[in-house]
């Protein structure tokens, strides 16, 4: 039986300020059964616009805050490899150290990074490891998530702080209890070779796309009774506990 009532996928951006208009945020979101529909970012005067970072995460405090049951695929790293952040016992206390240490909610990636010296773009997770195609969230060049991770960690905490009944997977369990709204990390191009035929989708720009086959996903996989078992990809129990804290992408497994 389905879990689920309502998916989201979303396609981020680290790009410029937090409170600038992107237009590499998109937002596609659908019931069961149905066919993902871009959600628009509404102004004042209810004329639509890109969405900001800072716009995002004020409608996902209120969508993850409602009674809908939903799941919320995001395209960027909920977390660093373990060892980066080796005196930090869990997922909470590095959100809140990273957000200390690079407060990019309030400034631009290059600001809050810029005396940071070179990362190893060969610093895998322990999820990346396990993909064929998945790059270090410290890889800088056109496919990487450097920015869209350093941007968007900090959002995560705030939205963690508003709405602690949110459950974020897998940093607060392995499976979520029923009836509770999940936010998943996530990686399109593990999807999006299958969903070139459905209509509409080769009219829809490429950021679009990527969110619309995390949502098609999401709503493909609860409808066939198959989340548990992405939920539950089959690591060691020393692995799991590296899955706490790192994260994990869902759909490798």
């Amino acid at each position: 039986m389905p879990r689920f009532k309502h998916y989201v996928g979303i396609d981020y951006s680290g790009a410029n300020q937090p409170g600038r208009a992107l237009p590499g945020i998109k937002v596609l979101e659908s019931g069961r059964g149905n066919r993902p529909v871009p959600q628009l970012n509404l102004d004042r005067h209810r004329e639509p616009r890109n969405w900001s970072r800072s716009a995002l995460a004020a409608w996902l405090v209120e969508l993850l805050a409602s009674d809908q049951r939903v799941i919320v695929g995001i395209d960027h790293a909920f977390s660093l490899p373990r060892d980066q952040a080796a005196t930090i016992e869990s997922w909470d206390g590095f959100l809140e150290w990273f957000r200390r240490s690079w407060p990019t909610d309030q400034c631009s990636v290059h600001v809050a990074t810029n005396r940071l010296p070179p990362p190893d773009a060969t610093d895998f997770r322990l999820t990346e490891k396990w993909s064929s195609s998945a790059r270090s969230i410290f890889y800088r060049g056109r496919y990487g998530v450097y920015k869209s991770t350093f941007a968007g960690i900090p959002w995560l905490h705030q939205i963690r702080s508003q709405v602690p009944r949110a459950f974020f997977w897998p940093f607060d369990g392995r499976m979520p209890p029923a009836g509770r709204s999940v936010v998943a990390e996530v990686y399109p191009a593990i999807f999006n070779r299958r969903y070139r035929g459905d209509p509409g989708y080769r009219e829809l720009d490429a950021h679009s796309r990527d969110a619309y086959s995390v949502c098609r996903w999401l709503e493909q996989t609860d409808g066939r009774d198959l989340l548990e078992a992405y939920m539950s990809p089959p690591l060691t129990e020393p692995e799991w506990q590296i899955a706490h804290f790192e994260g994990w992408i869902l759909g490798i497994r």
